[in-house]
């Protein structure tokens, strides 16, 4: 049964690393390799690694098969369909937004089929005057687009969560043109009482700063809780806490546990007819299955309540298995049942844990009662800390002492009287408002430690992992070092984690550097690295008060290639889709100096004034500011500044967004200085910039334009790549091929290495699409 799961998990992730998803005829195969894993002995390890691989390219292919045709991108379309998630709420620069899932019923729109459509997608609702909620059946009005997400080393893939989630177009309502509003549909009752319990929760404690925490982990919704709180308990390794998994799950199937056996050992009539027990199991599978139910089943929820059923079932039919069996087991069913569950994090983070746990405390590790609890949270951080820096690219150091604390207080006292007082509301609100109110309280007393903990030096450590096959000699350190007591000297173990915290970064040679374009849709941010310092050319777009480019993108790029700080940041100019991550970035990471062009009233940090003339030199990689010059009385746009890189094996032109008077102006100030080997696009592309005049000046090999997927403005414009094919120059761009990598060294030809087609999976589209 191990040796099966492990193989049928290795068959699972061989799926997941193909680019491109094979021919559905040899689907049938399934029919083959699952008899071959019961009855075919000499064989049946590799049937079971086969039919892993099978099953996971089974469930691919049927969300794959509800897809968005090209042909219907950027077209409104009128719809009916349903709300399938509870609607969230959030605050934009340009208003109100509610997003949802919205499932397909049928299409209104004569020109385009059901067979066009996906069943499932993403919509954004902007400045919405419609109260939404789950179950609502609408016609509207919508343009859709296929799932795009930026694609850039060490960024989170918004693709392949979509795609887990089975959303295969994202859009938004045109609420200026035609919807209506049909009804409620049937079969989102549960999902209606959950979105009942969290509007409940809000009217309640309406002056809480811990009500998303509360509604979290009352009906899993988690998206109102603030930013800074999600910080705070990621550096402090709690955030575990509001997820309703295994953790919340176990106190509530014990809870029921403890209750069914004391009520049935009441009657000695029922104890002689069934064990208590049993009994027990069966009012503790009954108390999981209600509070995975308020929790809409989310997928961690899912499975915790798979593991509780393995283990229930084996106490039910008194099937003595060791625990190592019982956990294989469990992970075979949740493999099954969601073969997708690889792509989640918590899916790793959860049944190594358990795991570690089995593992470590299998024997006596020498842990007096009294700290016996602590030292299990110590023996879980430290197995899950190269884990977490694999996939997060960060681990808190505090969060044994946090968890310490956190885990009983919230398990004990805020978990259960938030869901006393979630149900109490429809029966008795006094009482539940009460209830609710001493919860909050409870997290008002916990969080000061909390913040204390994470104020500590060295409480969270950002910590890139650059290769994958790092993690081999971790996890064997891990095993080591967790051992159960009488393994000798397991401190060794130590030893093996070294190369994961000590392993060098690649840079550049000396004279050398690496311009990396970073894919931020319709906006513009670079990053310039040479042999020890680093430079970032604008900052990306702001696309909403949450969320931007330099938080998203830079910053997380910056902490993959290893830097923890920041020598130079160029921002060119104020459009807000170059300076809109300046803030975010500078919050993240010490920057040594900040250049811009831009009024002091649009930037609120300190900077110096970008000047042309301005020259400096980085381990034989030379800098010099071409734009704007002083004085220089033009549109903002023509001010930008003009950053030209030049190394010993190539060149590189920064331009922001100047356009043909400002292309004019450098070629008469700067004449045969403008020539470079790599330009980056002006403006995006478009119709005013990118001159002949400026081209034949600059005369690059290589162009690379910074623009977004279906961007409005419909950048690059043909005529300006015409312009640029016509002289025989290489054109790449973003939106098509993702980040955009240029190693300007020794025996380099100054070819981008375009980081989609590079790491591309099978959900995703093809690199020119």
């Amino acid at each position: 049964m191990r040796l099966g799961t492990i193989a049928f998990l290795i068959g699972i992730l061989i799926f997941h690393q193909l680019p491109s998803i094979p021919d559905g005829q040899w689907l049938w195969l399934i029919c083959v390799s699952v008899p071959l894993t019961l009855y075919l002995r000499p064989l049946r390890i590799l049937s079971w690694g086969i039919s892993g691989f099978l099953i996971a390219w089974f469930q691919a292919s049927l969300i794959l098969s509800s897809s968005l045709a090209a042909e219907i991108e950027g077209k409104e379309i009128f719809l009916e369909g349903v709300i399938s998630s509870i609607p969230e709420l959030a605050s934009e620069l340009g208003g109100e937004r509610s997003q949802f899932e919205f499932q397909l019923l049928r299409s209104l729109d004569s020109t385009v089929g059901r067979d066009k459509l996906p069943r499932r997608m993403r919509l954004s609702w902007y400045r919405s005057k419609e109260v939404l909620a789950v179950g609502q059946v609408w016609r509207l009005t919508v343009k859709l687009k296929r799932p795009r997400g930026f694609s850039n080393p060490g960024s989170f893939d918004y693709e392949r969560w979509l795609f887990r989630k089975g959303i295969r177009a994202t859009g938004y309502v045109r609420d200026r043109a035609a919807y209506e509003y049909v009804g409620m549909a049937a079969g989102y009752r549960l999902d209606r009482v959950r979105q009942s319990f969290a509007s409940a929760i809000d009217k309640a404690v309406p002056d809480s700063a811990f009500g998303g925490v509360l509604k979290a982990l009352v009906v899993g919704v988690r998206h109102d809780i603030p930013d800074i709180q999600w910080q705070l308990m990621t550096e402090t390794g709690i955030n575990h806490l509001m997820a309703i998994s295994g953790l919340h799950i176990g106190l509530v199937a014990g809870l029921g546990f403890f209750l069914g056996q004391w009520f049935w050992r009441r009657s000695s009539w029922l104890l002689l007819r069934w064990p208590a027990a049993k009994a027990g199991a069966v009012v503790s599978l009954l108390f999981a299955l209600v509070y995975a139910a308020l929790a809409g089943f989310a997928i961690p929820t899912q499975r915790a309540l798979v593991m509780l059923v393995v283990v229930m079932l084996s106490l039910l039919l008194q099937r003595q298995r060791i625990p190592s069996q019982t956990l294989a087991l469990a992970m075979l069913v949740v493999l099954v049942w969601d073969p997708l569950a690889v792509l989640d994090a918590g899916f790793w983070l959860s049944f190594t844990a358990v795991a570690i746990i089995l593992y470590a405390m299998s024997g006596d590790r020498g842990f007096s009662r009294p700290w016996r609890w602590l030292g299990v949270h110590v023996v879980i951080s430290l197995a899950l800390l190269p884990l977490t820096f694999f996939l997060f690219q960060q681990g808190s150091l505090v969060s044994p002492f946090a968890n310490f604390i956190a885990v009983p207080w919230v398990s004990l006292t805020v978990v259960p009287l938030s869901l006393l007082g979630a149900l109490l509301l429809p029966l008795l609100a006094p009482a539940g408002a009460l209830f609710l109110g001493l919860a909050d309280l409870c997290l008002r007393l916990l969080w000061p430690l909390m913040e204390w903990l994470a104020a500590l030096p060295w409480s969270h450590v950002v910590h890139p992992v650059p290769h994958w096959g790092l993690m081999l000699p971790a996890a064997f350190g891990v095993i080591w070092l967790c051992a159960p007591r009488g393994l000798p000297a397991r401190w060794l173990g130590l030893l093996w984690l070294a190369p994961l915290l000590w392993w060098p970064f690649e840079r550049p040679a000396t004279g050398a550097f690496w311009l990396t374009l970073l894919d931020v849709g319709q906006g513009l941010s670079a990053v310039v690295e040479t042999r020890d310092r680093v430079l970032v050319f604008d900052t990306g777009p702001r696309y909403g008060r949450r969320f931007n480019a330099g938080e998203a993108v830079v910053v997380p790029f910056l902490r993959r290639r290893g830097w923890s700080s920041l020598d130079v940041m160029v921002v060119s100019h104020g459009d807000s889709d170059h300076r809109g991550g300046a803030i975010s970035i500078a919050n993240a990471l010490p920057v040594a100096r900040v250049i811009s062009s831009i009024p002091s009233t649009k930037l609120p940090l300190a900077f110096d004034a970008c000047r042309a003339g301005e020259r400096w030199q980085w381990s034989g990689v030379s800098f010099e500011m071409l734009n704007p010059s002083p004085g220089q009385r033009q549109s903002e746009n023509n001010r930008s500044c003009v950053l030209k890189v030049t190394g010993a094996h190539g060149s590189l032109l920064l331009t922001g967004d100047i356009e043909a008077p400002a292309e004019q102006l450098l070629i008469e100030r700067e004449g045969r200085k403008l020539a470079a080997d790599i330009l980056v696009v002006p403006h995006h592309g478009s119709n005013t910039s990118s001159s002949a005049a400026f081209l034949r000046a600059v005369n690059p090999k290589t162009a690379l334009f910074p623009v977004g997927y279906a961007n409005r403005w419909k950048f690059p414009k043909a005529r300006v790549v015409a312009r640029y094919l016509d002289r025989g120059i290489a054109i790449h761009d973003t939106a098509r091929e993702g980040a955009l990598i240029v190693k300007a060294g020794a025996g380099g030809e100054l070819l981008p290495l375009g980081y989609r087609a590079a790491n591309r999976r099978y959900w995703q589209p093809e690199a020119g699409q």
